[in-house]
């Protein structure tokens, strides 16, 4: 299942290609990321700018619900990699991984994500995707208080 955002062809969203030069002037002006300034001027919901993003940049969009479906394959990009770089690895249901990051600007992710992973897997069975940083974050956050549940659980067994 886990299919990414679905685009309504008549309605859908768009950032148009002046909306993003025009994002460019004013991050290099104001000292914003070039994210930022581009989601405040398109002016869209969360949902509606990922999947307008993802259209732009060529990338799947995910909803934190699609997130949620998914497992995250912390062997493959390590949890704190995942932190470090705002990109994770999520499995679906069929075993089919994901690398989810949020931020399409970042010249140098996919790079730094493929030289982590290339030895554990090929490269051409991984589809890159986008979601929104603050549901990226919320997921990498949830899964650290279940692993600090699971350490605490851990060591009260231990001693």
């Amino acid at each position: 299942m886990n299919m990414p955002i679905e685009k309504n062809s008549l309605l859908a969203a768009t950032i148009s290609a002046e909306q993003l030069s025009r994002a460019k002037i004013i991050a290099s002006q104001t000292k914003q990321t070039l994210l930022d300034v581009l989601e405040e001027e398109s002016g869209l919901s969360v949902d509606d700018f990922v999947a307008a993003l993802g259209q732009l940049m060529h990338y799947p969009a995910f909803s934190m619900l699609q997130l949620y479906e998914m497992t995250p394959d912390f062997a493959l990009i390590s949890f704190a990699d995942a932190s470090k770089y705002g990109c994770i690895a999520l499995r679906n249901n069929e075993n089919n991984l994901y690398l989810i990051h949020a931020n399409p600007f970042d010249s140098h992710l996919q790079d730094k994500i493929e030289l982590i992973i290339s030895d554990l897997i090929g490269l051409d069975k991984s589809i890159w995707g986008i979601c929104h940083i603050k549901d990226l974050s919320a997921f990498l956050a949830h899964h650290e208080t279940t692993m600090r549940a699971m350490d605490g659980l851990t060591s009260e067994h231990i001693d």
